[in-house]
């Protein structure tokens, strides 16, 4: 008959044997976890995408202009965009997450004419403005042909002009020159006065309806330019010759 010391002795060694079965099966567990983990952050490199419209270098006359690019349309990304003007500056931009592969700005840019930078990517927190910047510019906007005074439309109505243009631009300038010819038949244009106007009309002050009568009497004439401007943007002159105002 087995001792009782005996008997312990293996029920002890079987607890220890136990033991150490459940500390390696805990271990493999934990560098299961810690695998899974790593192949879960090298699933999450940070990733770039390529804008598939508008195409990179195009001009869009849209101020609210649609963007799309390469991806699965179930994920989501992190879009970063900044609207340049012509001098470098920065008019406007985003940095937002969304889920799709495609997104319209929410609001029309305000100049008829800028440069736009993008960045679509995921999992990449690092990608700060600076990136942007640094970024050429992979579309640009041109809506200048709705910041125009329509060509041939200046025309005179006893003591005003009036002209045609978009509904769009912000206000216009009429530039005033004088132009005299000389007993040789020579031509000399000097710049005279610039007066802003809100609207497509302009009504000569009395200064401009004297000034008339008394250029018509020395044989020399007075021209207006009528340029329309949009945000930073001036568009082409358009002329005409005033006649004196009786």
């Amino acid at each position: 008959m087995p001792r009782l010391s005996s008997i312990r002795l293996n029920f002890n060694t079987w607890k220890l044997f136990a033991k150490g079965l459940i500390f390696v099966f805990v271990s493999i567990n934990a560098c299961a976890v810690v695998a899974a983990d790593s192949l879960e952050l090298a699933q999450q490199a940070c990733e770039r995408f390529e804008v598939n419209s508008p195409v990179k270098g195009s001009q869009k006359p849209e101020l609210k202009p649609h963007i799309s690019w390469s991806g699965d349309a179930l994920l989501s990304y992190r879009l970063q965009l900044a609207v340049v003007l012509p001098e470098g500056r920065i008019l406007d931009s985003v940095d937002l997450h969304l889920v799709g592969n495609h997104w319209v700005f929410t609001s029309p840019v305000s100049v008829p004419l800028a440069a736009v930078k993008v960045i679509v990517s995921r999992h990449c927190p690092a990608l700060s403005i600076q990136d942007l910047q640094a970024q050429p510019p992979h579309f640009f906007i041109n809506d200048l042909q709705s910041c125009v005074v329509e060509p041939l439309s200046v025309s005179q109505n006893k003591s005003s002009l009036q002209w045609r243009s978009h509904s769009k631009v912000d206000r216009f300038a009429v530039t005033l020159f004088v132009i005299n010819a000389d007993q040789y038949g020579l031509l000399t244009i000097s710049r005279d006065a610039r007066y802003e106007v809100q609207k497509s009309q302009w009504d000569f002050p009395e200064q401009v309806r004297n000034q008339l009568l008394l250029l018509s009497s020395n044989g020399a004439s007075l021209v207006a330019s009528v340029q329309a401007q949009c945000g930073a943007v001036w568009s082409q002159p358009q002329s005409l010759s005033l006649r004196s105002v009786s």
